[in-house]
C-alpha cells in the first residue's frame, strides 16, 4: 500500500501509541502542480484496487455511519429555517432557490453513497506526502470507513486548491470516477455541501464549501 507501514502499537494509561515507518517527502504545493496531483490520484487508484473489497477490520464504520448527525443541514433549513447558528439568510441565492432539491437529495444520500472499498476519507493535500521520486503516500487514516471507491478522489478534489482546474473531467478520467453513478455523485456532493455549510467557520472548510457548491451548480444547470 502507498502508505507508511505500521510497525507496532501499544496502549497505556488511556494513550494509544502508533509507530509507523517514516514517509520521506514533502507536502504537495498549492494550488496543485499537475505532476503532484497526478501522483496523488494514482495513489488513490492503487488504494481502491488493493482495498476492494475492504479487508476484515472490526468495528469499521460505513461512510454514512462516519457522517451520522452531520448531514442534516438542508432538511433543517427547509423545515425550520435554521440549523444551529445557521439560517436561510446565510445561504447564497443559488442554495436558497435549490433548497427543496438539496433537502430531498440529502434525505436519501445514505442509500446512494455505498460501496465495499476501504476509504481513507480525508485525502486532502496535507495528508499526502510527495516522495523524492514523485510518488505520493497517504498518511493519517483516522477517518477510515467503507464506501464507494470514487469517494476518496472526490474528497481530494474538493479539499485541496485546484487553481483553475475543473474537478468534473478529472474525476471522469479517474479509474474509480468512471464508475460513479451521476445521481450517487450528486448525493455525495449534497451531503458534503450541507456539512461544510454548517461548519464553514472551521479552518479550511470555507474553501471546501465553495468548491462543492460550485461543482453542484455546474452539474445541476
Amino acid at each position: 500500500m502507498p502508505t507508511p507501514r505500521l510497525r507496532f502499537a501499544c496502549e497505556k494509561a488511556d494513550w494509544l501509541l502508533l509507530c509507523f515507518d517514516l514517509a520521506p517527502g514533502a507536502l504537495p504545493r498549492q494550488p496543485w502542480l499537475p505532476a503532484e496531483l497526478s501522483a496523488a490520484l494514482d495513489t488513490l487508484t492503487v488504494c481502491a484496487r488493493e482495498l476492494t473489497p475492504t479487508p476484515t477490520i472490526p468495528d469499521l464504520p460505513t461512510l454514512a455511519e462516519q457522517m451520522t448527525g452531520r448531514c442534516e443541514t438542508w432538511r433543517a433549513l427547509e423545515h425550520h429555517g435554521t440549523h444551529g447558528p445557521l439560517t436561510i439568510d446565510d445561504l447564497g441565492p443559488w442554495e436558497r432557490r435549490n433548497l427543496p432539491r438539496l433537502a430531498a437529495t440529502e434525505a436519501v444520500w445514505t442509500d446512494l453513497v455505498v460501496g465495499d472499498t476501504l476509504l481513507h476519507f480525508d485525502p486532502r493535500y496535507d495528508n499526502i506526502l510527495i516522495s523524492p521520486d514523485g510518488t505520493a503516500r497517504l498518511v493519517d487514516w483516522g477517518r477510515a470507513c467503507t464506501g464507494p471507491a470514487w469517494a476518496d478522489p472526490v474528497c481530494l478534489l474538493l479539499q485541496s486548491d485546484l487553481g483553475d482546474l475543473d474537478p468534473e473531467p478529472i474525476l471522469a478520467d479517474h479509474p474509480t470516477g468512471r464508475n460513479a453513478h451521476p445521481e450517487h455523485l450528486d448525493a455525495f456532493l449534497v451531503a458534503l455541501a450541507g456539512y461544510w455549510t454548517h461548519t464553514a467557520a472551521l479552518p479550511g472548510l470555507p474553501h471546501a464549501r465553495r468548491a462543492t457548491i460550485t461543482w453542484l451548480r455546474h452539474r445541476w444547470t
